[in-house]
């Protein structure tokens, strides 16, 4: 039983860590993703839910950067 714990959290480190790399060296594209979800960009113009939207650009950088420091840490 233990074993399997050993390899069920190795298995989720070397996950996180592939999505880490991922981010960080194809940060283009996924900056680009993590931007059209904080903006709220697919949701209906009349939605009374963007006042929630994020569309200041540091903010979308600084959370995207938060993202993959916490991949990274939690790998």
């Amino acid at each position: 039983m233990r074993l399997r714990k050993i390899i069920l959290v190795a298995g989720v480190a070397l996950h996180l860590s592939f999505i880490a790399f991922n981010n960080f060296f194809d940060y283009n594209s996924n900056e680009q993703f993590v931007r059209g979800v904080l903006s709220m960009g697919d949701v209906f113009s009349g939605s009374r839910n963007l006042w929630r939207s994020i569309q200041l650009s540091w903010m979308q950088t600084l959370f995207y950067w938060l993202i993959i420091a916490t991949e990274t840490i939690a790998a």
